[in-house]
Formats: structure tokens, sequence, C-alpha cells
């Protein structure tokens, strides 16, 4: 079998004229949809030279005399999803294919379900496996009971259950690395979740506070450019809530339920529909409009400085009221988040 292009690295060892064979185990390498990665390039820890896999995106890793376990490093672009450490041990079943996900970068809800996808999956082989065993010491009672059976396929019974459970447990520990990894995706996910929303909700109130002396912005070009960055602060932490908020409300739903993702979702309506569109837009097009005009001198600082104040009086009001729901509204969302991460770990 050809490797395009790199040729097959092999370790000999000598001992005496004896030349010992090497341990050939089939690797398959794929993406976050299942797909084979054709001609991807792999690291393997002690190597000279990479691996690259064929059109199936599959590769024979030959393992030196004496190794039993090498780790691979995935290709630039790529985030190494499972094995989560990139060790590569050999299976008791060397017919057994080892299978390795990667991710492709720049999108962290697809590298979250990319996990919980593989996590899955090797919940249900280990099922599979259990069952299978059950079922094989099953025969092999039989068997044992009937004098009459041939040694051999008792024998080779008991060599399968050994191997699947050699298999079993090394995809106890392959679940175990992929739970630990999930978990530190999930609370720094959770992290920069509950970090925009406490920004967000820390320059509304900035921006409330600074209301009662919307007129200071009018004294001078300095006191408008203070208030103009208050404006832009509020905006920065509004745009990074719109921006994110539709991929964390689908990787919430992903990872914590439905009920969990319903109640983000109902926060980030509140902020972006509610607050920001029906009191806080108003509010800054009017006020930056009258910063426009009195800069270009288009209308006289003590008229705009009327208008500006009528309209932070008014977003005064509506947004002392709301606020303290939104407070409330964020905390039981983070709280059931967080009842949530405990749970699943």
């Amino acid at each position: 079998m050809s490797i395009r292009p790199l040729i097959l690295m092999f370790t000999f060892t000598f001992c005496g004229g004896i030349l010992y064979a090497q341990t050939k185990i089939r690797i398959r390498v794929m993406d976050e949809n299942d797909q084979p990665l054709k001609f991807v390039r792999l690291t393997l820890s002690g190597a000279n030279l990479p691996i690259e896999t064929e059109s199936n995106g599959e590769y024979i890793l030959e393992f030196p005399p004496g190794k039993s376990e090498m780790v691979f490093y995935p290709p630039a672009g790529f985030e190494r999803v499972s094995p989560p450490n990139g060790a590569l041990v050999i299976p008791e079943d060397k017919t057994r294919t080892l299978n390795i996900w990667l991710a492709r970068k720049g999108n962290e809800n697809r590298e979250l379900q990319t996990f919980t996808k593989v996590l899955g999956k090797k919940e249900e082989e280990k099922t599979r496996l259990k069952i299978e065993n059950e079922r094989l010491r099953a025969n092999l009672q039989n068997l044992e009971a009937d004098r009459q059976s041939s040694t051999a396929l008792r024998d080779s019974l008991k060599t399968i259950v050994l191997q699947n459970t050699s298999n079993a447990s090394a995809l106890s520990r392959e679940i175990a690395d992929l739970q630990e990894a999930m978990a530190l995706r999930e609370q720094l996910l959770y992290k920069k979740i509950a970090g925009e929303l406490v920004v967000y909700a820390d320059r509304l109130k900035d921006l409330r506070d600074a209301l009662p002396r919307v007129r200071d912005a009018f004294i001078d070009q300095r006191s408008m450019a203070r208030f103009d960055k208050l404006i832009a602060g509020y905006n920065v932490a509004r745009d990074s809530l719109l921006q994110n908020s539709p991929g964390y409300v689908e990787i919430a739903l992903s990872l914590w339920g439905a009920a969990k993702s319903d109640t983000l979702s109902a926060v980030y309506k509140l902020i972006l529909t509610d607050i920001h569109q029906q009191m806080v837009l108003p509010l800054n097009t009017t006020l930056i409009d009258q910063f426009r005009a009195v800069r270009a001198e288009e209308i006289r600082p003590a008229k705009a400085r009327k208008k500006a104040e009528s309209a932070a009086n008014l977003a005064f009001e509506k947004l002392n009221g709301v606020i303290p729901k939104l407070e409330t509204n964020i905390k039981a969302a983070l709280l059931k988040i967080e009842a949530a991460l405990h749970q699943n770990h």
C-alpha cells in the first residue's frame, strides 16, 4: 500500500540476527461530520516525519517493538477532539481500528458539538461490548456444561471475551478523558456567557446613571466626548451579545437541554429587543444626533441640550424599572446553567 507522499517509517530491532516484526494498527481520521480526512498530516511524538492519511482517511500505523503508546498532534487549523490527549494505545484486539476525530478551528460551537457526538459514540460502543460479552459468557457457560463441545470453540470465545473486556476498559479511559475535556470546555463557555451578560448589565447601568447629567455633555467638546465614550462602551457590550447569543443558545441546547437554552434565550430577548431596541436605541439615536448637530454647528447647544434631556429623562425612568428584572433573570439563568454543569460532571 503506497502512502502519499511520505514513506512508512520502519523501526527494526536486531537481536542475534533476528528481525522482530512491528505491530500494525489501522487508524482512521475523521472530521466533525464523521467524514474521512484525506491527505491529512499528523505529527507523531518522537518521529522524524509526520504521517499522512490516504484518500479514504486511513493509515496503517506501525508501532515499534516495545512501544505500546504513541502520541499524535493535529495539523494547523484543526482541533484534537478524540482522543483528547492524543494517546494512541495498542488495543488488545489488533484488528480494531483506532478512530481519530479532528474539528476545524474557528467555531467553538462546532468543536463542542463534536465532543458531544464522539462521546455518545464511545458510550454506545461500550454498551455494545458489554451486551456482547454477556451473550458470550452465557455461551461459554453452556459450552462448559456440554462436555462434547470443542476446546477450540471455548478458547475462541474466551479470547473474544478478553478482547472485548480490554476494549471496554480502553473505551472507559477514552470516555473519561473526553468527559474531562468536555467539562473544561463547558466551564469556559459558561464563563464567556456569564462574563458578557455581566459586562452588558454594568455598561447599561453606567449609561443609566449618567442620564441625569446629560446636560453636562453640552458644556464643551471634551464633555461631549466623554458621554460619547460612555455610549460606545455600551454599544460594544451589546454588539458582543448580538454576535454571540445565537451560537450560545444553540450550544446550550446541545449541552444542557431545552429548559436552560430557553431561559438563556429569554435573557437575550429581554436585552436585545425589550431593552436595546425599545429603550436604548431611541436614546442613543437622539443623543448622537444632537452631538453631531452641535459639532456641525447646525443647532445651538441650548436647544440640543433640551432635546437630549427630554430623551434621557424618559429612558432613565424606563431603565430604572427594567434593570432589576434584567439582573434577576441573568442570575436565574446562570444558576440553572451552573446546576447543569454540576449535574453533568
